[in-house]
């Protein structure tokens, strides 16, 4: 007969290994939540870049705000979870053999890229934001510059007097007119100022053919706003297929941490609970036929 001594000691170990159990399938539910979390977020983020890059296409002088969601799971996932826990936990249920062990690293691989390139993807929205607003802030200063010598010429008495110039301040009052009336509650006016102003300037005063020095010096201007205007145009471009880059880095990553997480998913997420668990979780390990 078991003494009473060795009883109670039987009774501790059993329920230690118990609560031991009971920690390691909180800790995989834990994952698989998050994991779940992870993917619809990644799946929606990749989206938000898909469409910020195509906005940049249709109006390039736009720069729209791309959708940042707020997503804490990622993060606890990827930096706060004890990482070492899970692992054992892991390999609890799905054995220590070297195609659980690869599991494992493929698991954390993606959950790891998925973090970083968000990231990385502030960062970049962060310079790109900054880099083309700063070129827009060049090109204004241009055409406040070429707006204030039309303005002057517009009251030129040199020019009024002179049945040889005199079409010119009238023609520069006509496209500032149609300028106004484009942009009537002067909000952002980028393309206007191009589209009514800069480049038909630059048409008139080359097909008008006369010169003189305030002539010569709104044509000089006016091709130095051209080239910051298709500059900021080019660049806007450019970063379009960066986030077109980082939306499918994003989907791909996301559809292989899918791939990756789905036996760790159906084992311990909500569905697992609702029908109390998968074959898996009757012997308390997984075989290795299990990984997909």
């Amino acid at each position: 007969m078991p003494s009473a001594l060795f009883l109670v000691f039987l009774g501790a170990y059993l329920l230690y290994n118990l609560s031991l159990q009971a920690s390691k399938t909180d800790m995989m539910r834990y994952v698989a939540r998050l994991t779940f979390s992870v993917i619809e977020y990644g799946k929606r983020q990749a989206e938000f870049c898909s469409s910020f890059a195509n906005e940049i296409v249709n109006k390039p002088w736009e720069i729209p705000l791309l959708r940042i969601e707020a997503n804490s799971d990622l993060k606890r996932l990827a930096e706060r979870l004890d990482q070492q826990t899970f692992y054992h936990a892991f390999l609890s249920k799905y054995g220590r053999s070297e195609i659980s062990y690869k599991h494992f690293s493929e698991y954390y691989a993606r959950i790891d890229f998925i973090d970083l390139t968000v990231e990385d993807l502030k960062h970049v929205l962060e310079k790109v934001q900054l880099a083309i607003w700063e070129r827009k802030k060049a090109y204004a200063e241009t055409f406040t510059n070429i707006k204030m010598l039309m303005e002057r010429l517009i009251l030129n008495d040199e020019y009024l007097q002179n049945v040889n110039l005199n079409h010119i301040p009238n023609r520069l009052s006509n496209l500032l007119e149609s300028f106004y009336d484009a942009n009537p509650n002067n909000e952002e006016n980028f393309h206007e100022t191009y589209v009514y102003v800069i480049w038909q300037l630059r048409l008139f005063i080359v097909s008008n053919g006369q010169k003189t020095a305030e002539l010569t010096e709104l044509l000089q201007l006016s091709m130095h706003a051209i080239n910051q205007y298709k500059g900021v145009v080019m660049s806007a471009e450019l970063s379009a297929n960066d986030f077109k880059t980082y939306g499918s880095s994003i989907k791909n990553a996301v559809e292989e941490l899918e791939n990756v997480s789905v036996i760790v998913r159906n084992d311990f997420g909500e569905r697992s609970k609702r029908h109390g668990g998968s074959k898996a979780d009757e012997n308390g390990s997984c075989a290795v036929s299990a990984y997909p």
